[in-house]
C-alpha cells in the first residue's frame, strides 16, 4: 500500500512538471526569494529554483518552501539557475528534485555537488566550465550523461558512475584535461562521438565486462567526425573486457599513436574488425583465454608489435588481421588440440599476415586452413616448423615464391607411412627444402623467449640453456626447441 502511494505521488509530481512546461498556466507562476534562493511558484504550488539570486559559498536547497501559508515542494532547478556564479562553491539538493535544467551551473565556481537520489535528468552543459570541480558522483537515478555535461571541467579527475547510467552523449567530457584514467562500467551501453575529445592527459581506459552486451559507439548528432571518441587523448593502455561495435568506418581506437599496451579480458570472445588498426606504437597485446576470433584488420599496420601469444581458444584469424606488422619476427599459429573435428575449424584467413616483412620463423601447430596470400610479402621467412602430420589446406599463393624456394620446411616424422605427407600434398610439396626432423605431436618453443619457464631433458634433469633442435619437457609436455 505504501509503495502504491509513493508511486502515485511521484507520478503526480512528474505530471505537474509536464503541465508546467506545456501549459499557459506556467505564465502565471510567481517569482519569490526565500533565504537568498530564487524560486518560481506555480498555481499548483510547485516550486522550482530559478536564476536571479546572488549565490556564493555553500547553497543547500530545501525540500519545501512556504508561499502564502502553503508548503511548496521543490521539484526542479531551472535552466541557467546558477549560471556563471563564480563564488558558488558547493550545492546540496533534496531528494525531491527530479530535473536539473540546461547550463544550470555552467561557468560557476562549484567544487562539490550532492545530488538528491531521485534526480531523473540533468540538462546538457549543466557543469560545463566548472573549473574547480575535482570529482563527481552521479546518482543511480540518472540514465544519460548529456551533451557537454562536464565539458571543459579542467580539474575533474574522478568520475563515479551511477548504476543507472546507460549512455554517454557527445562532448560529455570534452576538454577534461585532468582526467588520467576512465573505467566504463558494465551498465553503459552506448557512447557518442567526441565524448572524451581533448582529454589531454587521459592515458588509461578500462571497459568492464557486461554479460555479453556490446558497447556501441554512436556517431551522434553530427556525422562528419565519425567516431573520434578519444581524439586528442594520449591513450597508452586499453583494458578491453567487452565487445565494442561502432557506426561508421573508424573504430574508437584507430590510429591512436600513443597506444602501447592492450590487455584483452578473459570474458571477451571476439576482437572486432579494425579495432586497433593503425596503432603504430602498439608493442604489447595480452589475449584473454576465451578469444575465438580476431576480426578483419584488427591489428592492421601495428608495426611495433614484436610478438603475439595466441590462446588455445582461438580458431579464426581474419583477413588482414595483422597486415603490415613488420615488427613480428617469430610467430606460432594453431592449436594443441589434435582432434581433427576441432582443428579443422582453425582458419588463418586471406592476407592475415600479409606484409609482415620482419617475420623469420613460423611455427604451425594443428591448423585446418591457411588462406590465399596469408603470408604474402613475408620474404624474410627462413624456416617453417609444423608439428601436425596432416598438412593444413593452403593455396599456391599462401606463401610467396621466395619463401617456397628459400625457406626450410621442418615437418614431423611420419608415424605410419614411409614418406611425409608434406612431400606429396599439393602446394606443400612445392617447397624446395623439406626436412623431416620433427617428432610428431611435439610442440615447438623459441629459445629466445624471455620467459621460457622450467624445462627438463628426457632424463628428467632441469635444463637452463636448452639447445637448438633438442627435445625437452615443459609443463608435462614434450617440446622441441628451435
Amino acid at each position: 500500500m505504501t509503495n502504491n502511494i509513493f508511486i502515485t505521488k511521484l507520478a503526480l509530481r512528474i505530471l505537474a512538471i509536464t503541465c508546467l512546461l506545456v501549459s499557459p498556466l506556467s505564465l502565471m507562476a510567481e517569482k519569490i526569494e526565500v533565504d537568498g534562493i530564487c524560486y518560481e511558484i506555480t498555481p499548483a504550488y510547485i516550486a522550482r529554483v530559478v536564476s536571479g539570486g546572488d549565490y556564493s559559498g555553500k547553497v543547500v536547497i530545501p525540500s519545501y518552501v512556504t508561499y502564502k501559508g502553503r508548503s511548496c515542494e521543490v521539484i526542479a532547478i531551472d535552466d541557467y539557475a546558477f549560471h556563471e556564479c563564480k563564488e558558488l562553491t558547493s550545492i546540496e539538493m533534496p531528494d525531491g528534485v527530479l530535473t536539473i535544467g540546461r547550463y544550470v551551473f555552467y561557468g560557476s565556481g562549484l567544487q562539490s555537488v550532492v545530488f538528491g537520489k531521485n534526480v531523473r535528468s540533468i540538462g546538457e552543459g549543466s557543469f560545463g566550465f566548472c573549473n574547480d570541480l575535482v570529482s563527481i558522483a552521479l546518482p543511480n537515478s540518472i540514465k544519460k550523461v548529456e551533451v557537454g555535461l562536464f565539458a571543459d571541467c579542467q580539474s575533474l579527475k574522478f568520475v563515479s558512475w551511477g548504476s543507472g547510467v546507460t549512455s554517454i552523449e557527445e562532448r560529455a567530457f570534452e576538454g577534461c584535461t585532468s582526467l588520467e584514467a576512465i573505467t566504463i562500467p558494465k551498465n553503459i551501453y552506448t557512447i557518442s562521438r567526441m565524448a572524451f575529445i581533448g582529454c589531454s592527459n587521459l592515458k588509461t581506459l578500462t571497459f568492464e565486462y557486461s554479460d555479453g552486451y556490446d558497447l556501441r559507439i554512436k556517431k551522434g548528432i553530427y556525422n562528419y567526425f565519425n567516431n573520434t571518441v578519444f581524439s586528442g587523448c594520449p591513450i597508452e593502455t586499453v583494458n578491453l573486457n567487452r565487445n565494442i561495435s561502432f557506426e561508421g568506418n573508424i573504430s574508437p581506437f584507430e590510429d591512436i599513436k600513443s597506444l602501447k599496451n592492450v590487455v584483452i579480458g578473459d570474458d571477451l570472445t571476439t576482437i572486432g574488425e579494425c579495432m586497433f588498426r593503425g596503432c603504430s606504437n602498439l608493442s604489447s597485446v595480452s589475449f584473454g583465454k576465451k578469444i575465438q576470433e580476431i576480426g578483419c584488420c584488427a591489428f592492421f599496420n601495428c608495426k611495433s608489435l614484436t610478438s603475439v601469444d595466441f590462446p588455445e581458444s582461438l580458431l579464426t584469424i581474419s583477413e588482414y588481421a595483422f597486415y603490415g606488422c613488420s615488427g613480428l619476427t617469430s610467430l606460432t599459429i594453431g592449436t594443441d588440440n589434435n582432434d581433427f573435428y576441432y582443428y579443422s575449424n582453425y582458419f588463418v584467413r586471406n592476407h592475415a599476415f600479409d606484409s609482415c616483412v620482419g617475420l623469420k620463423s613460423l611455427n604451425i601447430k594443428n591448423v585446418g586452413f591457411i588462406g590465399a596470400y596469408a603470408f604474402s610479402n613475408c620474404t624474410a621467412i627462413e624456416e617453417i616448423r609444423t608439428r601436425s602430420e596432416n598438412p593444413p589446406s593452403i593455396y599456391s599463393t599462401s606463401f610467396d615464391e621466395e619463401t617456397v624456394r628459400n625457406a626450410t620446411l621442418h615437418v614431423p616424422v611420419p608415424s605410419f607411412s614411409q614418406q611425409s605427407k608434406y612431400k606429396t600434398v599439393v602446394h606443400w610439396k612445392d617447397f624446395f627444402h623439406i626436412v623431416v626432423d620433427l617428432p610428431s605431436g611435439i610442440n615447438v618453443i623459441d629459445n629466445k623467449t624471455e620467459d621460457i619457464g622450467c624445462i627438463y631433458d628426457l632424463q628428467g634433469r632441469k635444463v637452463t640453456m636448452p639447445k637448438k633442435n633438442g627435445i625437452y619437457i615443459k609443463n608435462g609436455k614434450k617440446f622441441v626447441v628451435h
